[in-house]
């Protein structure tokens, strides 16, 4: 072993260095680093780690990893003394502070900050997540009309709920995990869509979750609305992106051509329950592969008809391509509405009313955070 009060800071970095018998030097240097490193943050539990010399290597694992724990247990105690409404927590810390000896210096992982809720999406021209697509009148170079973005939507409901949350928690970045997705021109209502918002390295984790979804609902000029907003976990994501949930719409169609009353009246009896052939649809061909999928139409109703337009209500099985059920999209989609009527039929409005997806499930089996 080194002499008493041996620093590994001070051996050359070519020499073998042994484990300090005496590493109170260390602990103090690491005690101050911590401290420096975390005064910016709020958190209420973290984490400690170890990084040593390349040289340490050379050592017997076993002392290496029993050094280590003590020196992490001493300092761990030290910190929570100064640190008095803070604790170690060594499964899901809000901060991790590493600690490496041979440059004296303390790195830092804040966990992200994971707030689930519903939103309801009120546009018919605004997209979940960011889109790829160019703005066509700049070629996707910036100008006046896309505010300088490129990009054919300037704004997507991810930046409106995301940028306002991102500000209040100081945090780098954000990101939005739906529950699935709607189209951009198709409206989100009812109880709205669950989803995380996903902070990565947050300064600030007390939120006010209120004036956060007030905030949200103003400054999308009443595009967006957010409710039910509570802290989770990143569990969360995974068992919303896995519901698999059922959904129920509100169909505005198109009817091009004389309707047929009794094939009208047909309708709900022929499609309630029916099991859906559906080919990748025309429309995205272009960037999905061509499979056939097997949905079931759990419910269809007629409920409003008027000169060249029907209003349907529609529940069906999660991944359903509800557009394509009404049109048929050329024969990819069978049965489907426009071949049981026997005229050509299209979607022109489209509204998600209810997802059948339970927040206290996601919640109790991802417990808050």
């Amino acid at each position: 072993m080194s002499p008493t009060g041996a620093n590994p800071l001070n051996a050359p970095a070519s020499d073998p260095c042994d484990l300090p018998d005496d590493p109170s030097e260390l602990l103090e240097l690491a005690e101050e680093r911590c401290l420096r490193a975390s005064a910016p943050l709020e958190f209420s539990t973290f984490k400690l780690g170890v990084k040593g010399p390349k040289s340490w290597l050379e050592l017997p694992e076993a002392e290496v990893r029993a050094w280590k724990k003590e020196f992490k247990r001493t300092l761990g105690g030290r910190l929570e003394a100064l640190w008095e409404d803070r604790e170690v927590d060594f499964r899901r810390p809000d901060l991790r502070l590493i600690f490496d000896i041979q440059r004296g210096r303390v790195q830092r992982k804040v966990t992200p900050l994971y707030l689930y809720g519903r939103y309801r999406k009120l546009s018919r021209d605004l997209p979940q997540t960011d889109a790829r697509w160019k703005h066509e009148p700049c070629a996707g170079k910036g100008c006046e009309g896309c505010a300088d973005t490129g990009r054919r939507y300037p704004v997507s409901l991810a930046d409106l709920i995301g940028a306002p949350a991102l500000e209040r928690a100081e945090a780098r970045d954000y990101a939005l995990h739906g529950a699935g997705r709607e189209d951009v021109d198709v409206r989100c209502l009812g109880e709205g869509r669950p989803f995380v918002l996903e902070l990565s390295e947050p300064r600030r984790r007390t939120l006010d979750l209120e004036a956060l979804a007030a905030e949200v609902a103003a400054g999308s000029e009443g595009r967006v609305e957010v409710e039910g907003l509570v802290r989770t976990r990143k569990e969360t994501i995974g068992r919303i992106k896995e519901a698999g949930c059922d959904k129920r719409y509100r169909a505005r169609c198109r009817v091009e051509g004389s309707l047929d009353s009794r094939r009208v009246g047909e309708l709900s009896d022929a499609l309630s329950g029916a099991e859906l052939a559906q080919d990748t649809p025309g429309r995205v061909s272009h960037r999905r592969a061509s499979v056939t999928r097997s949905r079931q139409v759990r419910e269809l109703a007629v409920v409003e008809q008027g000169p060249g337009e029907l209003v349907l209500e529609i529940e069906a099985e999660s991944g359903t391509y509800i557009k394509e059920l009404i049109s048929g999209d050329e024969g990819r989609t069978r049965p489907s509405v426009s071949g049981l009527l026997g005229v050509p039929t299209r979607c022109v409005e489209l509204d998600v009313l209810a997802i059948r997806f339970s927040d206290v499930e996601a919640l109790t089996k991802a417990p808050k955070a």
